[in-house]
């Protein structure tokens, strides 16, 4: 670890061709490794993948990833409220963000806790480096989207094309957590990156992707 990012484009290719709806990479890409230039040529093929970023709560000098390409992603300017403030930004690094489309391609993966350290609401949006930016779950659903759909805050609500949310001042939707964990479907890493490189084939996983959006 880290898998070498052509790893990862032969994961994100053999999702597709298995039918998965969109691919999430909930991790953060941000300094340049081998097999970036494979990565970004399979992302580039269809708009279905959300990449990881994350906040910050020092300032960082972020000239490496050029201010038009920062701006590409953003889905419009910070605002007083409505959404968690970062004082900065992790970005993917450059190669991997210019492959993708734009709004909705990148989605925040920091999500603070409440005081007492427990998950009671998940931000969706998030303010930092002057830009409003989606956090990763709501990425998805306008990756999804067809026509590109459109974010609107008002106090209290969020709403995403045909879709609304009720939302605290900073953006924040209550969760309801499923009580057993095993509601949330899950395939373990190894085979189906064994199935990926050709050693097996498994009619099931297929099954158990189709259709779906995958993290």
């Amino acid at each position: 670890w880290p898998y070498r990012r052509d790893i990862h484009a032969l994961l994100l290719d053999y999702l597709r061709d298995a039918g998965a709806r969109s691919v999430a990479f909930d991790m953060v890409f941000d300094e340049a490794r081998d097999g970036d230039a494979l990565l970004a040529r399979s992302m580039a093929k269809r708009p279905d993948v959300v990449l990881g970023m994350a906040g910050l709560r020092q300032a960082l000098d972020h000239r490496g990833v050029p201010a038009a390409l920062r701006q590409r992603f953003s889905l419009g300017a910070s605002g007083d409220d409505g959404a968690v403030d970062w004082a900065a930004m992790t970005w993917p690094t450059p190669t991997l963000m210019a492959a993708l489309p734009g709004p909705g391609a990148l989605g925040m993966i920091s999500t603070p806790l409440e005081a007492d350290r427990r998950l009671r609401k998940v931000p969706l949006l998030h303010d930092a480096e002057g830009h409003r930016l989606p956090s990763l779950p709501l990425a998805l659903f306008l990756v999804q989207a067809t026509p590109p759909a459109r974010v609107a805050w008002s106090p209290g609500t969020l709403v995403v094309g045909d879709r609304q949310w009720p939302v605290d001042p900073d953006g924040r939707a209550r969760v309801l957590l499923p009580s057993n964990a095993m509601q949330v479907p899950t395939l373990a890493y190894r085979p189906v990156i064994e199935a990926a490189l050709g050693e097996r084939v498994d009619h099931d996983l297929h099954e158990a992707i189709t259709g779906r959006t995958v993290f």
